[in-house]
C-alpha cells in the first residue's frame, strides 16, 4: 500500500476510537445522574444558604432610638367589607353575558352599593 491510504487508515481508526470513547464516557455519566441531588434538595440548599446569609446582617439597636425613626407614623388604612362580597371565586374566568337580541349588547353588572358617605368637598358648593 502506498504512504497516503496508510496515513489515511491510521487517522481514521484514531477518529473511530476516538468517537467510541467519547460515546461511552457520555453514556456513563448519563447512567450517573441518578446521583444529583434534586430539584427540592437545590431548592432547599438554596434556602439554606441565603438563610445563613442572613444570620451575618447586624442591626445598629441605636437605629429604633433616632427621633427620625420615633416621628415614623403608620398610615395604613382599614378597609371594611360590610357588604360582605368578596369578589369573583376565579378572577381569570371568563364572564358569562346573557344577550335577548344579537344588536343587543349586555355588560355584567356592577355593585355600585358601596355605602360610602358623600362629602362635599368644594366649600362653595354649601
Amino acid at each position: 500500500m502506498s504512504k497516503i491510504i496508510k496515513i489515511i487508515l491510521i487517522v481514521a481508526v484514531i477518529a473511530l476510537l476516538g468517537f467510541v470513547s467519547f460515546y461511552f464516557i457520555n453514556q456513563k455519566s448519563d447512567t450517573s445522574s441518578g446521583d444529583t441531588p434534586s430539584v427540592e434538595t437545590a431548592s432547599s440548599t438554596s434556602f439554606i444558604s441565603t438563610l445563613l446569609s442572613l444570620n451575618k446582617i447586624k442591626i445598629d439597636p441605636t437605629l429604633f432610638k433616632n427621633p427620625f425613626f420615633l416621628k415614623l407614623q403608620d398610615n395604613t388604612v382599614s378597609v371594611k367589607n360590610e357588604s360582605g362580597v368578596v369578589g369573583r371565586t376565579n378572577p381569570f374566568a371568563q364572564i358569562e353575558v346573557q344577550s335577548t337580541s344579537s344588536s343587543e349588547i349586555l355588560l355584567p353588572q356592577i355593585n355600585t352599593n358601596l355605602n360610602v358617605e358623600s362629602k362635599n368637598i368644594n366649600p362653595a358648593v354649601n
